[in-house]
């Protein structure tokens, strides 16, 4: 049987760059191929933004077009990431059902158990409970530009009573300096030229390491 293609859609700040990044190193190649174009696909991943609502009616909006790709194209499957798949997932996929799964901010590691799940019509496609879990280190991105974003940590702890960021990226968890290091290095040696470090709040990285 053939690889099935993956598009993403990324929408979005810059974390949700890497994330998708992340997604797209740790798929498992000797299943799933990255599309390079939308025509290609077989699976579309829309990584989504629920932080304000002008982001989370783009997202939504995104997913409703994606879906009349879908239907008017070869593409199988849609799968909804994210923060706004964090926030809302049951509700996304009681109110559109043309969702075939949906994968949270922190379980980007499980991105091939749920397409395997999606492929072989398991049910309960829905990774959204570990919402504390660990970066997914060691993976390297496929593509690289003159300028990347590298996470130096995740989340965020001080729980601000305007902003949802607590519930959608979980607590604050820090990235070792070697594993930054070893990211950044990989980047350059493959011609980067400009690392822009990002975080939900980047004052507080290292308070839970050192």
């Amino acid at each position: 049987m053939s690889n099935k293609s993956v598009y993403f859609v990324t929408l979005g700040c810059s974390k949700n760059d890497v994330d998708t990044n992340i997604m797209k190193s740790v798929l498992s190649h000797d299943k799933y191929d990255i599309a390079e174009s939308l025509e290609d696909a077989n699976i579309i991943i829309v990584n989504t933004c629920g932080f304000i609502e002008d982001a989370k009616q783009e997202s939504i909006d995104m997913i409703f077009d994606m879906i009349q790709f879908k239907e008017e194209h070869n593409c199988e499957y849609l799968i909804a990431s994210g923060c706004l798949a964090q926030r809302y997932p049951e509700e996304l996929l009681s109110e559109i059902p043309e969702l075939d799964g949906i994968l949270g901010t922190g379980q980007l590691g499980d991105i091939n158990k749920l397409l395997d799940s999606i492929l072989n019509n398991e049910r309960d496609n829905v990774y959204v409970e570990n919402i504390n879990s660990e970066y997914v280190e060691g993976v390297h991105r496929k593509e690289v530009g003159i300028t990347e974003y590298v996470k130096i940590s995740e989340g965020c702890n001080n729980n601000c009573t305007y902003c949802i960021i607590p519930a959608l990226r979980g607590k604050n968890r820090s990235r070792k300096i070697e594993d930054i290091h070893s990211e950044v290095e990989n980047l350059v040696e493959r011609g980067t030229r400009e690392i822009i470090l990002i975080a939900q709040n980047t004052s507080d990285y290292g308070i839970d390491l050192y």
